[in-house]
């Protein structure tokens, strides 16, 4: 993978065709992260993959140009990821599984690499996630991925979980009583417990790209 300094002057590259100077401010907001957090990313060299995916999606951008500084070709290899129709995840009153139809993303090879360097892409699967209540982490109606192969809530994480109230995307922590705390991002919704045994991991969230 390339170097995010290099990632970033692809992207000035496409923000500088009306010849505005682009400076990191600017950057930062069409990126949709604060200044300081792209400050750190420089200097750390860490590249805030969603976000720069999500960008590319916009703004229907080469996305192996953008991370890769290679011009997509004819063999450029794509992966196709079950997205579960009639399937939300419910951030906020939950959601309700209507049927077990779905679709085909089909997702650029080297950005899913980038992303999701060490998954084995069969247990990849997505979903849409519906309300705010782990905004602003996820937005709702964004695409969520998650591993079906990771259920394991002893490692607290963010899972795609069914609960007899609907289906949910919270952050789960298992207490010592065998409770699990199923806990929102935004401030304004209580964390709720449910019963282990009331409880089915659907898979573990890895990330997310957001509507537009």
């Amino acid at each position: 993978m390339d170097s995010f300094k290099n990632i970033l002057s692809r992207i000035k590259e496409f923000l500088q065709e009306d010849g505005t100077k682009i400076t990191d401010k600017m950057l930062a907001n069409k990126l949709g992260i604060k200044p300081e957090y792209l400050s750190r990313c420089k200097a750390t060299n860490h590249t805030p993959y969603e976000k720069v995916v999500h960008f590319c999606y916009k703004h229907s951008l080469d996305i192996n140009y953008i991370l890769l500084g290679k011009k997509a070709d004819e063999k450029s290899q794509t992966l196709k990821i079950k997205l579960l129709n009639d399937v939300y995840g419910s951030c906020g009153g939950g959601g309700e599984e209507v049927g077990a139809d779905f679709e085909w993303l089909s997702l650029d090879r080297a950005m899913l690499e980038s992303i999701f360097p060490t998954l084995n892409y069969k247990n990849l699967e997505s979903i849409r996630s519906v309300g705010d209540s782990m905004e602003p982490l996820i937005k709702d109606g964004s695409i969520v991925f998650f591993d079906k192969n990771d259920t394991n809530i002893a490692k607290a994480g963010i899972f795609v979980l069914r609960t007899r109230s609907g289906i949910f995307i919270k952050r789960a922590q298992l207490g010592v009583d065998g409770m699990v705390e199923l806990i929102s991002e935004n401030s304004i919704y209580p964390t709720q417990r449910v019963q282990g045994e009331d409880l089915f991991v659907i898979g573990r969230v890895l990330g997310s790209i957001e509507r537009f």
